[in-house]
Order: C-alpha cells, then structure tokens, then sequence
C-alpha cells in the first residue's frame, strides 16, 4: 500500500466541510492526480465512490466516459477497468515486473472436451486516454493467451476466449455496471 504525505492546503482542498464543493474538488484532483491517488487519500475505492459518486457506479461511468470492460475489435483481447479491479479488492501482485490479479478459474470446451482455464490480470494503460485497463491474460495446461512465452500452436482461439470473456463478465456483473453488450 502506498503512503501519500499532502501538504495543508491539499488537505484543506480534500476536506471541505461543503458536501457540493468537496464532491467538485475531489473530481478536481481525480482530473489533475488520477483515480488512485486520489482513492488512496479517502481510504480506497470504495470511499471514492461512496464521497464522490454516492455509492453509484454507473454514475461514475457516466460522468467520466469511460467504459468498465472493453473487447477488442477482432475479439481476441478483454480489458477491465481499473476502477473494477481495485472495487473488487483483488491482490495485487508483481510478476516479471507486472503487476498482475488473479480473477480466479473459468471453464471453457473445445472439440466436446472442458478444459479449466486460470485467468490473471496484468495492468497497462490504455493509448487512447491514459486509462488504467487491465489486460485478461491466463493459461489452461500448456495452451492460453496474453503471455509472450506461449507458443502460436498453443494459443486459445477466438471461440475459447469468448467463452471465458464472458464468463468473467457475468462473474463480476460487469454488464450490470453498463449497458455493453
């Protein structure tokens, strides 16, 4: 967890005693600092959300434009917002100087046959508006996708990761929080 030292006029910024005022000065500063620094200065995201967007997270979609997942347009790659990754509380850890989240185990059938599918992921930002999105990456035996070390042969195709994508949709009620279908 990181620590943030603020100065007294930062702190009088934060701390308004008018509801109205605060709630514009904290999306200030998510404007001018980004969602987590500003999170971790009201104790998380989940006090981000309650001081700035009143416990609405469609609201907070709404207002800031951004979207809680995103699919590639060829369907291969799935992002999550950050927001969601950091309101799931999901632990944070570094690999190969990534940080990574496991998102848990998915099933996914390929020729009639299951196959388990553990899924992470890895946090990047976006090109198009600097959007902290985190990449689903994960393995199934000696196949998956996301990491560089996995072979072609081995990659899981189109049809197996819809299966998962969806599945970790409906897992964490992302298209609740949106109406992306």
């Amino acid at each position: 967890m990181m620590k943030y030292i603020i100065s007294e006029s930062q702190y009088n910024t934060i701390f308004l005693r008018e509801e109205d005022s605060r709630k514009e000065k904290y999306r200030k500063l998510i404007q001018d600092h980004g969602f987590e620094y500003v999170s971790e200065l009201l104790g998380g995201p989940k006090a981000l959300l309650r001081n700035v967007f009143n416990d609405d997270i469609k609201k907070y979609y709404e207002e800031t434009g951004l979207k809680p997942y995103k699919i590639s347009s060829d369907g291969m790659i799935m992002y999550i917002d950050d927001f969601i990754i950091q309101s799931l509380g999901l632990n944070v850890r570094t690999f190969f100087n990534n940080e990574e989240v496991n998102l848990g185990d998915f099933r996914w059938t390929s020729g009639g046959m299951n196959y388990k599918f553990s899924a992470q992921a890895r946090a990047s930002v976006g090109q198009t508006n600097g959007q902290k999105l985190w990449k689903v990456v994960g393995n199934s035996g000696d196949s998956g996708f996301g990491y560089a070390f996995m072979s072609k042969k081995n990659t899981i195709g189109k049809r197996g990761r819809q299966q998962i994508f969806k599945q970790i949709i409906d897992k964490f009620g992302l298209d609740e929080i949106s109406n992306i279908k």
